[in-house]
């Protein structure tokens, strides 16, 4: 009966062995096998995030494109297409409506600018005129003036004390 404990002490420590062994190699399997579905689910949310990033962050990228297409002052301004009706697409919404309104300052800018232009050339045209009418009108006394001091220095000899004089008077009046 100790030899038949004995070999069954045997085969229980060989049969616990073998067992051993094979829960190892499991383990080992298992532990590969979870690194592996631990790497494909890192895998697959790393590009399902570069996807739905992508996705949110393609129409911003576009409203930035769109927007440093745009020249300050240049009177040309872009119209965006909401693409979706969420944040961005208000956005989009927004900037076309900023765009319009400048749109409007702009034209109105241009009216205000022609107006000026226009009313500086008038102011030119009549300061022209002005100078024109100042020059006419100072050119006749003064053309009568010379012609009365040239006759009276040219013939003052002939001429009476009393007759110089009253032209003098004359033509300092």
């Amino acid at each position: 009966m100790i030899v038949l404990t004995d070999d069954l002490v045997a085969i229980n420590e060989e049969a616990m062995e073998v067992a051993e062994k094979h829960t190892r190699t499991t383990a080992d399997r298992a532990q590969r096998n979870a690194a592996l579905l631990f790497g494909v689910i890192i895998s697959a949310i790393l590009l399902l995030s570069y996807f739905l990033s992508y996705r949110v962050a393609r129409p911003l990228m576009e409203l930035a494109r769109q927007l440093s297409e745009t020249r300050e002052g240049s009177g040309v301004y872009p119209r965006i297409s909401p693409e979706s009706k969420d944040e961005i697409g208000l956005l989009a919404n927004a900037f076309n409506q900023l765009f319009s309104r400048l749109e409007q300052y702009d034209t109105h800018r241009d009216d205000i600018i022609f107006a000026e232009r226009e009313k500086v050339r008038r102011n030119e045209e009549a300061k022209g005129t002005f100078i024109a009418d100042i020059s006419h009108q100072l050119k006749t006394p003064v053309t009568s003036l010379g012609m009365g001091i040239g006759m009276l220095y040219n013939r003052g000899d002939r001429l009476s004390d009393e007759k110089k004089k009253e032209a003098l008077c004359h033509g300092i009046r």
